[in-house]
């Protein structure tokens, strides 16, 4: 059943992301292609005044259009997925998903796991078209290029200062520091998807409303406890040295950022199996 849901979901939500990519694309390779033709030399030069004048405003206004669709292709991302949580469970449609043959719990990690597929679609997409529209740009390329050298090279200079303060080698230190963003990334979906379930109990006429107010909320209390943490952090920094201390304080916020994800997830599950407001 699990497999069922993954699979349905990934299927609804790809009409949406479907066009939004083609979209995408489309708009970086016209951003490319007039920004080639407005800049070529034998082009403007065999080309009438007005005529260059209109290719070049038509280039700065496909790259502005592109520049919104790809902001709001990152923020549209977060926003539909969370709203589709809402609307399948706490809307009409609750009804028939509530309903089916399985668990909470599989249908709130079939919704986060198509999360995590679509945002890793959305940024494969968005950093493809990105080189798509600027590939041709010279000091855009010598920039790719010195960044992932800074990745890869561990060796350099980065590396070994790395490897120095915390004994690790700097591609292994930059591994843990993309596991604690992913580990945090699960934990602020599951903070949305918590905030929408308590929000509907508390503000049955206005669950929208409700769970924004909720997810402020839990937000800020989730902000206090990592300041407190931050705080305990900098004070064995201060009084131990060596990199077995940053470690400690590394894997200790994954292992509370992941406690937190847990408990957010078993409420959620819990207030969809016992208090579910469809009215």
């Amino acid at each position: 059943m699990l497999g069922k849901l993954i699979k349905h979901e990934f299927l609804v939500d790809g009409k949406f992301f479907g066009p939004s990519y083609l979209v995408m694309l489309v708009l970086a390779l016209l951003g490319r292609l007039t920004t080639w033709l407005s800049t070529r030399q034998n082009i403007s030069a065999s080309a009438s005044f007005g005529a260059a004048k209109v290719l070049q405003g038509l280039a700065s206004f496909i790259s502005l259009l592109y520049g919104i669709a790809f902001v709001a292709l990152i923020f549209m991302t977060i926003i539909f997925l969370v709203n589709r949580f809402y609307k399948n469970f706490f809307t009409d449609e609750g009804y028939l998903m509530l309903t089916l043959p399985t668990h909470p719990r599989d249908l709130v990690f079939s919704k986060l796991l198509n999360y995590f597929i679509w945002v890793f679609f959305s940024s494969v997409v968005s950093i493809g078209s990105l080189w798509i529209s600027m590939s041709s740009s010279e000091q855009f390329n010598r920039s790719l290029s010195r960044f992932w050298d800074t990745l890869t090279d561990s060796t350099g200079f980065l590396g070994q200062e790395i490897h120095a303060q915390i004994g690790v080698p700097g591609w292994g230190f930059a591994l843990e520091l993309f596991f604690a963003y992913l580990v945090w990334s699960v934990q602020f979906v599951l903070i949305c998807y918590f905030s929408i379930a308590f929000g509907q109990l508390r503000a049955k006429n206005h669950k929208v409303l409700g769970g924004v107010l909720s997810f402020l909320v839990f937000t800020i209390l989730f902000q206090v406890i990592i300041s407190l943490y931050a705080k305990l952090a900098n004070n064995f920094t201060v009084w131990f040295h060596g990199g077995a201390v940053v470690q400690a304080v590394i894997w200790f916020l994954v292992l509370l950022l992941a406690i937190i994800a847990a408990l957010e997830y078993w409420a959620t599950c819990r207030i969809m199996s016992r208090n579910v407001n469809l009215d």
